[in-house]
């Protein structure tokens, strides 16, 4: 998928969108809970990690795209798709060790969107990365151990990976890299300015937010 365009819609029924690179701004935020305990330091838990709120600004709109774009605030139904590359990576991610050869990935707007890709029949968005990287503890500056994980299966449904070799050690902390292609989202605002006599050229900005 080329960074010039982007997928929005329905998960599986999305539509192709144009834009210029330097239209799209992307932060990453944490839905988290601070709280303070009896000796007052102050505790951080974390609800999801890294949820995106996606803008895109740009000067031109077609009449047709600005409608399409319209038509998708109106989506009640359903949360939306939203996919710009092929080859956006996480690194080095904490999972959840079930066992000596099972994993579980952390829930995100990147596995929410393959579940439900998967769940419509598509196939997954989700690439994890091999070896996957145990951390030990090791000196400053250490980078940990590393270790052939095998083939690797993953269930969107679960977000469980299935390792063919057993992990060395099942009470270390284990972080994974996968890539992914986007997120599931919600567009929280769409604002769209007619320019030119005929209403035929459109500045726009569209928010989404990561679910």
């Amino acid at each position: 998928m080329a960074w010039t365009t982007f997928l929005l819609g329905r998960p599986g029924n999305e539509m192709v969108f144009e834009l210029k690179p330097e239209s799209m701004n992307i932060d990453y935020n944490d839905i988290k809970v601070l709280h303070s305990n009896l000796a007052g330091d102050t505790k951080k838990s974390i609800i999801k990690a890294a949820v995106p709120t996606v803008r895109i600004s740009s000067s031109y709109l077609s009449l047709a795209q600005r409608n399409q774009i319209a038509s998708l605030r109106h989506v009640s139904d359903s949360f939306l798709s939203f996919r710009c590359r092929d080859d956006w990576q996480t690194y080095y991610e904490p999972v959840t060790i079930n066992d000596a050869t099972h994993i579980v990935l952390a829930n995100s707007s990147a596995t929410r969107l393959s579940s439900v890709l998967t769940g419509l029949g598509f196939s997954t968005t989700i690439a994890i990365q091999s070896p996957f990287y145990l951390t030990l503890p090791t000196p400053a500056g250490g980078s940990g151990t590393t270790w052939a994980p095998g083939t690797i299966t993953y269930a969107d449904s679960t977000r469980i990976a299935t390792l063919q070799n057993s992990i060395s050690s099942i009470t270390s902390p284990l972080y994974v890299s996968y890539t992914y292609s986007g997120w599931l989202v919600e567009m929280s605002a769409f604002s769209a300015k007619s320019e030119g006599g005929w209403g035929d050229q459109t500045q726009y900005d569209i928010e989404l937010v990561g679910v």
